[in-house]
């Protein structure tokens, strides 16, 4: 019974150590943001050397390391937003109690905005503000079907200058 808690106290111990190894690899990353750029490979062998442990254990710190940093981020970008709508929502309640409905309506449409609520328009259009050309002509249908080679912008009808 001894000799099975001391193994499961020696796993303990490993795990442990795994877990403080990778955040160390973490606040290396953190600390010298120009590691994450750096190919994968350098990487992995500096974490290697450091630890005296093979290029697969490497592998998995740094892995490890970058989903925590991945986490980290998620979490922290969530909060953000948090905080920025909270921001909006006290904006808003100040706007009301005075009265001043502009600030109102505009903390209103950046809250909302925040939420993701309005949806980008972006209206395309051709030249000198007219509408785009999309008449695609039967010999350029043909070419695109048939896989023809050539210019397909050939049969377009040009425009007068």
């Amino acid at each position: 019974m001894a000799e099975i808690n001391e193994r499961k106290l020696r796993g303990q111990e490993k795990r442990a150590s795994i877990e403080m190894r990778v955040d160390e690899v973490l606040e290396l990353l953190l600390e010298k943001p120009n590691l994450i750029r750096v190919r994968r490979s350098d990487l992995w062998r500096k974490v290697g050397e450091r630890y005296g442990v093979s290029d697969r254990q490497a592998k998995k710190y740094v892995s490890w390391a970058f989903e925590k940093l991945a986490e980290i981020t998620e979490k922290g970008l969530a909060d953000k937003l948090k905080l920025s709508i909270l921001d909006r929502e006290s904006i808003i309640r100040r706007a009301r109690r005075s009265g001043d409905l502009r600030s109102e309506l505009a903390a209103l449409k950046d809250r909302d905005a925040l939420l993701g609520l309005y949806v980008e328009r972006h209206e395309v259009t051709g030249k000198d503000g007219g509408e785009i050309q999309a008449a695609v002509t039967v010999s350029i249908e043909r070419k695109i079907v048939h896989g023809q080679p050539g210019n397909l912008t050939s049969d377009l009808p040009r425009e007068s200058e």
